[in-house]
């Protein structure tokens, strides 16, 4: 795995470019890149593995001279190494098997919290108001400020998301009836705003929770007589909206779709390394009190959000075993104490 990331930074990844339309053209052949990336995405998932919900070869893996700081390269290096398409699995894998590392092994714990980074690693870790933090007065940060640099990036990118995110969906409403009524009627995104599409089963609508699908109530109504009087291909599309798109309409289409895709990364992200955070200081009040400032203005309450989200998005896919289920609510339960607490204090402190 060492050698793969010291290979990585001579092997840029290879430009994205338009397909060939010849019948005779070949597959495009895997580049050093993706082949670097996907042993080291392999190599991970192996100890991933043989490390879940295992205690000795946690330990074990963890006392190998050197592998816990390149798992650590895995999150905050590799990602700006690789193709954009494989950064979002690298993130994911290389945080779960930091989880298994320390979830279970007080001496993992340890030994991760000693952890430091280049400040280069967090340089790109800045969104809105956030900055990375240097805090132990060398040229180097700690590996929890870096952890919490990471957290903060991705839940305000997800959060300031317009079609998903909590922020990004007022900003959008507000945006949207602040508009002037006599203006020209949009196109695109804003006309499934609007609900354009009532001609076709329904419209879209901007809800609180971002954009959705209301049937209409004629529905039923419609297909039955499209069915008794016009082709199979007409019924088809009043149960498709998007065959009735235009070209720009698609294209905004798909644009959101793609946006709604970053949320759901962002969110992934963020609440893995809420995870790793939330098992570092599991049980440790003290810990927790530390890392809380840097959380600031809002302490835990966004870790608590994304890590609701979490539990609740596993538990819908059944992804998550009952133990692993078991240890994030403990988590969130921890958190949830921790932020009331200092939430006591500083009541106590104002009066």
């Amino acid at each position: 795995m060492k050698l793969c990331q010291r290979f990585l930074p001579h092997c840029p990844p290879t430009p994205v470019c338009k397909p060939a339309t010849s019948n005779h053209s070949k597959s495009p052949e895997a580049s050093p890149n993706s082949i670097l990336s996907e042993v080291v995405k392999h190599i991970i998932k192996l100890f991933i593995n043989i490390s879940n919900d295992n205690e000795w070869v946690s330990s074990r893996i963890g006392k190998e001279e050197g592998l816990l700081q390149t798992i650590v390269c895995c999150v905050f290096d590799v990602p700006k190494l690789i193709e954009e398409k494989q950064k979002y699995e690298m993130y994911i894998l290389s945080l779960s098997l930091i989880v298994n590392m320390v979830e279970c092994s007080a001496a993992n714990r340890l030994s991760f919290a000693k952890i430091t980074i280049s400040p280069s690693s967090v340089e790109s870790l800045k969104y809105g108001n956030s900055t990375t933090m240097i805090t132990d007065g060398t040229d180097h940060i700690k590996i929890m400020d870096a952890l919490i640099q990471l957290f903060k990036y991705h839940e305000m990118k997800a959060r300031d998301n317009e079609i998903l995110g909590q922020d990004g969906v007022k900003r959008a409403a507000k945006a949207i009836k602040q508009k002037d009524v006599n203006k020209k009627p949009v196109t695109g995104l804003q006309l499934f705003e609007n609900g354009c599409h009532d001609d076709v089963g329904g419209h879209w609508k901007m809800s609180d929770d971002g954009l959705e699908w209301i049937p209409s109530e004629t529905e039923t109504t419609t297909e039955h007589q499209l069915t008794t009087n016009q082709p199979r291909k007409i019924v088809a599309n009043s149960r498709n909206p998007e065959s009735n798109l235009t070209t720009e309409e698609r294209k905004e289409m798909n644009e959101t779709l793609d946006k709604a895709n970053d949320h759901l990364e962002n969110t992934m992200v963020a609440s893995y390394v809420g995870l790793v955070v939330g098992c570092m200081f599991r049980g440790n009040r003290a810990a927790a009190n530390n890392i809380r400032p840097l959380l600031q203005p809002e302490g835990f309450k966004p870790m608590i959000i994304v890590l609701k989200k979490m539990l609740h998005f596993m538990s819908l896919m059944e992804g998550m075993s009952k133990k692993g289920e078991a240890t994030l609510k403990e988590i969130i339960e921890d958190l949830e104490e921790s932020e009331a607490s200092a939430n006591n204090r500083e009541a106590i402190t104002n009066h």
